[in-house]
């Protein structure tokens, strides 16, 4: 049977895993042509659908009145954003299809190394067991005695030499056993080896693929929440109208479920990058065993032809045919298309992790500059659990709802990088303190007298960030009144759970029961504060009415 990674041709007109056997391409020259789309491809900037990229202000969610109200992605943009993520699932199963082929050719060929090693072992095993039977057998006939009393002085000399031959025989053909038992050591460790291997590269193959596909299912999930989060949008308006409508839930805010998106991407190119990684680490490893086997086979029967020509001269012509062909053997050149295969698989991986790379920042950046954000910047938030102001970065949105990020999160740092965010109150990193050392929630002076600025639409610098980071804290303004402090301090205050977001609603919480939740807010200064209230105002008005 042909080496599978031993074949004539080129990329194009030969399979380099099955020899003879012309196919279109090889899997390592399929993997070279795996495309993520790019600016230089494509006019809407590659994967720039999954970063939204709407024409419509934010009046035509939250403005007032009866002026009809637009959903967030619909119709070609929607469609776009679908087309691009079933792009992206065709590009991934047909990548982890075409690495799970080359898993089984570099499986295929260890195994196959693995069984020549084994058999090399066997036999060599096999000569030291006939060897010790030989010596053990000698040692026997050399107990029994040739010489006779009825011999005379010269037969019985020629007996008696004779009567020594088996036991010199017997003691030679013991070295030789014992010898080769030596030498096989290093083989049998070998073999040892190889069968760990083998199982090892099947089990990690096993992982790599079912992480891509549970990726990919994770990917297809989080674009039919984002979906049907586009498509209710329109009746979550028409709820609104009615007194008593709330609105929806957080995780039906479209930008939201748009982030999850990228994030369920940049899942997958993990899995992805992952699977590349492990196929290029068992290249390595299987050639690395390769040429030890080659290396260990051609010395262990070095070794067997030194030993039967220093202990048996007989098979000194086989012996010096043998030498002669041990000395021409070249494990770097058996290995040659093997090489090669493996240089072009990784290099057309580390070529595709880099696109792929590029497309993420600029998706994660378009997202930042969605044209869905309202309002953004820095903000400080008065944490009752351990009385501070926490440091963060605020984004109200046209859908009306308002996330409040970490400093470290992705968002925080890319608005940073790109000039959204101010230094507000507190050191950068650090929460600020409260009563005692600060200010607290009822009033006072905030920190830092820089001012953020509002969002517009378009790409921004992701600021390094490894990925999309849900926000911590998340307000639904349907279900929320706005309080004003002592600026730059306000309050949104959320309805009690089942009550209404109305006056009459926030009275008879205020009057009856415990008031909903409270969050506190510390704007970088008193202007600040003022633009945050305005927008803050009109987008609870636009989602009551």
């Amino acid at each position: 049977m042909a080496d599978p990674l031993q074949g004539g041709g080129s990329a194009a007109s030969g399979h380099p895993l099955a020899e003879g056997k012309p196919v279109i391409a090889s899997p390592a020259h399929r993997l070279g042509q795996l495309r993520i789309s790019n600016a230089a491809d494509d006019d809407d900037g590659g994967l720039s659908p999954l970063g939204s990229d709407f024409s419509d202000g934010p009046e035509s969610v939250l403005g007032g009145g009866s002026a009809a109200r637009q959903p967030l992605q619909f119709g070609a943009e929607l469609d776009s954003l679908t087309a691009v993520v079933d792009a992206l699932d065709r590009d991934a199963a047909e990548e982890s299809r075409i690495n799970q082929q080359m898993a089984a050719a570099v499986l295929g060929r260890l195994q196959s190394g693995r069984a020549a090693a084994e058999r090399t072992l066997a036999v060599l095993q096999a000569f030291a067991a006939a060897e010790a039977a030989y010596s053990r057998a000698m040692s026997a006939v050399a107990k029994l005695s040739l010489s006779s009393e009825a011999d005379g002085p010269s037969l019985r000399a020629a007996m008696a030499r004779a009567s020594d031959l088996p036991d010199m025989m017997g003691l030679a053909h013991s070295s030789v056993a014992e010898r080769l038992q030596e030498a096989i050591k290093g083989l049998h460790t070998l073999v040892g080896e190889l069968r760990t291997a083998c199982e090892e590269i099947v089990a990690g193959a096993g992982r790599a693929k079912r992480e891509v596909d549970s990726s990919r299912l994770g990917l297809k999930t989080a674009l039919r929440a984002h979906q049907q989060a586009c498509q209710v949008l329109e009746q979550v308006a028409a709820q609104r109208q009615r007194q008593g409508g709330r609105g929806r839930g957080v995780d039906g805010d479209p930008w939201l479920t748009e982030g999850t998106l990228v994030e369920q991407q940049v899942r997958l190119q993990r899995a992805q990058q992952t699977e590349r990684r492990y196929l290029a680490a068992a290249f390595t490893r299987v050639g690395d065993l390769e040429r030890r086997r080659a290396a260990g086979q051609a010395q262990v029967l070095a070794a067997f032809v030194h030993i039967y020509r220093a202990e048996l001269v007989p098979i000194q012509e086989i012996a010096d045919e043998l030498q002669g062909l041990l000395s021409e053997i070249d494990a770097e050149a058996d290995l040659e298309a093997f090489t090669q295969v493996a240089a072009s698989s990784v290099h057309s991986a580390e070529a595709l992790s880099a696109r792929q790379r590029e497309a993420v920042d600029q998706i994660c950046s378009e997202l930042l500059g969605s044209a869905e954000i309202v309002r953004q910047g820095t903000m400080e938030r008065w944490d009752s659990s351990c009385s501070r102001w926490q440091r963060g970065h605020l984004v109200l949105t046209r859908a009306g709802h308002l996330h409040f990020f970490s400093l470290d999160s992705a968002a925080a740092k890319a608005a940073a990088a790109s000039g959204f965010a101010g230094s507000g109150g507190g050191e950068s990193g650090r929460s600020s303190p409260g009563p005692g050392g600060a200010t607290a929630p009822g009033g006072g002076s905030g920190g830092g007298g820089s001012q953020s600025r509002s969002s517009s639409a378009g790409q921004l610098s992701w600021g390094g960030a490894s990925s999309w980071t849900p926000p911590v804290e998340s307000l639904n303004l349907a279900r929320c009144s706005f309080e004003q402090g002592e600026a730059p301090v306000f309050r949104i205050i959320e309805a009690v759970p089942g009550g209404l977001a109305t006056l009459g609603g926030l009275l008879s919480a205020a009057v009856g029961g415990g008031r909903g939740r409270t969050q506190t807010l510390r704007a970088g200064g008193i202007e600040e504060c003022m633009d945050w209230a305005i927008g803050i105002r009109e987008a609870i008005a636009a989602c009551s009415e």
